[in-house]
């Protein structure tokens, strides 16, 4: 059997750093929801279009669009307007986790 003597004082001090650090943290996530009146507001400023491959439901094959992030939430984006752009739900699920930085289709 081993001992180990160690100085309650330390211990100590060390409990109340950890407990004044974890104290000071905040553990809230920000928020991952796309509002419904923010996905209006990108579809109506990307023109119902997909800006990767410039497909919409206008064309009239079924085209489902989504919002979706440019920065990844995962990857530390955020939810807001100038992080969401107009996929396609082909090119959206396809892409998973990754930047899609370069649009093929202008926006405007």
């Amino acid at each position: 059997m081993i001992t180990i003597n160690i100085d309650k004082g330390l211990v100590d001090c060390l409990s109340n750093a950890i407990r004044e650090y974890t104290s000071r943290r905040s553990y809230s996530k920000p928020a991952r929801s796309v509002t419904p009146g923010m996905r209006r507001e990108i579809f109506m400023r990307d023109n119902f279009t997909c800006v990767d491959c410039g497909r919409s439901p206008r064309t009239g094959d079924g085209v489902i669009l989504h919002t979706d992030h440019i920065i990844p939430v995962s990857k530390g984006g955020r939810c807001d307007m100038e992080n969401l752009q107009t996929l396609c739900s082909k090119c959206n699920l396809g892409k998973s986790d990754k930047f899609n930085f370069i649009p093929k289709v202008p926006l405007f």
